[in-house]
């Protein structure tokens, strides 16, 4: 095997396992169709590669031939890239919106805790201030002797 080939052959084994990598995403983003298109991609990037392949074995000789099969792939390639960049560009816009949502109610949340916490350290103080005042009384209401 020729360096070219083996170079095609692995890549094709690559873009077959990014493909796979990519189908793997779904579940954790949420979002089937980008990752789906990301795949068609990769399959397309495949078979182009494969068509590549056919090209070295001879099994594709003319060169007009070759570009016929060729250019149309690139051209899907390109295509389904653009949309599952919009896609997933989508995903990125909703988690920062998120995200953006729950620095508000965490930025609530710390406020709402320094004034609870202000008003039991001032509750503590008067607490204090009071059983020392009562102390205080009591000392004055006790009889000298």
């Amino acid at each position: 095997m020729d360096t070219v080939t083996a170079i095609l052959w692995l890549s094709v084994a690559l873009q077959v396992l990014a493909a796979i990598m990519a189908l793997r995403l779904i579940p954790l983003s949420g979002r089937a169709t980008a990752w789906v298109l990301f795949s068609v991609v990769f399959l397309l990037m495949a078979a182009r590669r494969f068509i590549s392949l056919l090209h070295e074995a001879g099994v594709i000789e003319d060169p007009q031939r070759l570009h016929i099969l060729i250019e149309p792939v690139a051209l899907a390639i390109s295509i389904l890239l653009v949309i599952a960049v919009y896609l997933t560009r989508r995903s990125f816009e909703e988690r920062n919106r998120a995200h953006a949502q729950l620095e508000q109610q965490l930025d609530e949340l710390k406020r709402f805790q320094k004034a609870t916490v202000g008003r039991e350290l001032r509750l503590h103080g008067l607490e204090e201030e009071n059983a020392r005042l009562k102390g205080r009384l009591d000392e004055l209401q006790r009889p000298a002797t």
